[in-house]
């Protein structure tokens, strides 16, 4: 076996920092309540909030009592919250340090209960910007929720309807914004920190 040489060496310590970095990055705490959760790693987070990106049986058996005009307000609610966490993810990608403030925009009412995901999201506007890989994975987890829940949505009104639930532009302009400006600030118990 051969000895590696002075450069060869650096070649491989850079890589193996960064790798080690990703494996050992900030870890997170997340006080929801009465539970208390630790990830250690944005991929652990990733793994957890998999179980909540599709609606739940008491969310779509509610749908089925709703109204087809109810149903396609929430849909247009739905829709503009989708495309305002769109534009969130875009920004976010080009200005990471930014996460505080794009999170902002949406406002903490703007998220579910169900789930929890208003909590989450909660407790992550209260850590620091340590937590950054965190919040984007949450933003892109609670998408792939809103892409459910609206497909749940379709599926009752057709059900209801016989039509397809088609979004038009014109009431997606003409909506009031749901209350996105209700601030993210943290109450209650929820509470994010890196461990």
């Amino acid at each position: 076996m051969t000895q590696p040489t002075a450069g060869s060496t650096v070649a491989i310590r850079k890589p193996w920092k960064a790798a080690l970095a990703r494996l050992f990055g900030r870890p997170l705490r997340v006080v929801c309540g009465e539970r208390e959760l630790t990830f250690r790693h944005p991929t652990e987070f990733e793994f957890s909030l998999g179980g909540r990106v599709s609606v739940s049986l008491v969310k779509a058996v509610e749908f089925l009592h709703r109204s087809p005009k109810s149903l396609r307000r929430e849909a247009i609610f739905v829709d503009l919250i989708q495309h305002q966490l769109t534009q969130v993810i875009d920004a976010f990608r080009e200005r990471p340090a930014e996460a505080g403030a794009l999170l902002k925009e949406i406002g903490l009412k703007s998220f579910t209960t169900e789930y929890r995901w208003r909590s989450i999201f909660e407790s992550l506007a209260s850590g620091g910007a340590g937590i950054d890989d965190y919040r984007y994975v949450a933003l892109l987890r609670y998408r792939q929720y809103l892409e459910s829940r609206r497909e749940a949505l379709g599926i009752v009104f057709y059900h209801k309807t016989g039509k397809a639930l088609i979004a038009d532009e014109d009431e997606l302009a003409g909506a009031p914004a749901p209350e996105s400006k209700a601030g993210f600030a943290t109450t209650g118990p929820a509470t994010a920190q890196a461990a």
